[in-house]
């Protein structure tokens, strides 16, 4: 039944009314005593399809909230940003020796053909560009302007990382790639698999002197990069005091080279 309440144009109410009686929900309407209880029935019946529709929204929006939240947080995953300070001068340190960028293009290591370590200075901010490679040439991880991110297991080991630093271990457990923001300078470790077979390391040697190591084809690494994070990551995430160790060495007295030219790596050996 409709309500028979007039509204305050004159029309009669739309509303129906109230089961057992002649008015609805709206006290203005009708004389009789109303239990909250009839007004609250009342009201859902005469206003189900608007209450619908924003539920149906509210849910919707609910639901596209989580799955940006989620989403992005399994993107976190293989993917962030190594946050870097304005900076006067580019500096990259390999292990004790820090080399300071003269280059145009900033390319620390290549391989002749293309970049394998890169630090640009734009607007006075310091981005690093590498790319790092498995036994077998596939890539693995890849920093792209400071922008990181690496293949899921099994291509990669385990990864950690922090706004200032990123370490990814390859299969075998060994520290593949390590950048870490010290500030003045950007301390880079890695290791290289070239086409022709031949590894290079380049990063720090016996804990505090920096070089290169170059194995041929078959032959193992007999040095390794120390590890600046803590493991496995699930348990450890964003755990990364070996940065501390990275920043003392840095402050110390050690030796600084122009860098006029890249470092070729992977060059392939002279033939007998």
């Amino acid at each position: 039944m409709r309500c028979k309440a007039n509204t305050q144009s004159g029309d009669q109410c739309r509303n129906n009314a109230i089961s057992g009686t002649s008015f609805c929900y709206i006290s203005s309407h009708g004389g009789i005593r109303k239990t909250f209880l009839q007004r609250v029935c009342n009201f859902i019946q005469n206003k189900w399809l608007g209450l619908s529709l924003t539920a149906v929204v509210s849910l919707a929006v609910g639901l596209a909230g989580f799955y940006q939240r989620y989403h992005g947080s399994k993107l976190a995953t293989t993917s962030g940003v190594i946050t870097s300070p304005q900076a006067s001068t580019m500096s990259v340190s390999v292990g004790s020796a820090e080399f300071v960028m003269l280059s145009s293009d900033g390319v620390v290591f290549d391989d002749s053909k293309e970049p394998l370590l890169q630090i640009r200075l734009v607007s006075g901010r310091l981005l690093v560009t590498t790319r790092i490679r498995d036994e077998n040439g596939n890539l693995i991880a890849e920093m792209t302007d400071n922008e990181w991110k690496h293949q899921q297991a099994p291509a990669i080991f385990d990864r950690n990382y922090t706004q200032a630093a990123l370490e990814i271990r390859d299969r075998s457990g060994t520290v593949a790639l390590q950048v870490a923001n010290l500030g003045r300078t950007i301390a880079v470790a890695a290791i290289f698999h070239c086409p022709n077979g031949w590894t290079y390391m380049a990063g720090p040697l016996g804990g505090e002197s920096s070089g290169i190591e170059l194995r041929p084809p078959g032959q193992p690494l007999t040095t390794s990069i120390p590890s600046i994070c803590e493991y496995p990551s699930e348990l450890h995430l964003s755990s990364c005091p070996g940065i501390e160790r990275l920043r003392q060495r840095s402050s110390r007295a050690h030796a600084v080279f122009p860098l006029h030219f890249p470092v070729h790596l992977c060059l392939s050996p002279p033939s007998r």
